[in-house]
């Protein structure tokens, strides 16, 4: 991983490999008994742990997204781009970062 790795980074490179990321994450999902599964599940949290500490270091997520959060998050990114036609993918993707830019954005500052 890149010392300038990001989350939006993942979450692109998720999109763009949308049939080979459904099947990872599948049987990171579907295959938990096995140990290489876990091993691989293993590996990814910790990828998005550390690019989550990285995103809110920076302030453009909040606090009180988890590393489960980014990953239940890639999870859904990838299962959705698979099931999207080719054609369409485009709008999808930017309306589902929409989606979780929002979600995960710090919370609004009331001045205090």
């Amino acid at each position: 991983m890149r010392p300038d790795t990001t989350l939006d980074g993942l979450f692109d490179l998720v999109s763009e490999q949308a049939i080979v990321s459904a099947a990872l994450i599948d049987m990171i999902v579907t295959e938990r008994a096995d140990p290489r599964a876990e091993a691989m599940a293993v590996r990814v949290t910790a990828v998005a742990a550390t690019l989550l500490a990285r995103t809110q270091e920076s302030g453009t997520f909040g606090q009180h997204v988890e590393a489960d959060d980014v990953m239940l998050s890639i999870s859904m990114l990838a299962f959705l781009m698979a099931r999207t036609p080719p054609q369409e993918r485009t709008g999808t993707v930017a309306r589902a970062r929409a989606i979780l830019d929002r979600s995960f954005a710090p919370p609004p500052s009331d001045g205090r």
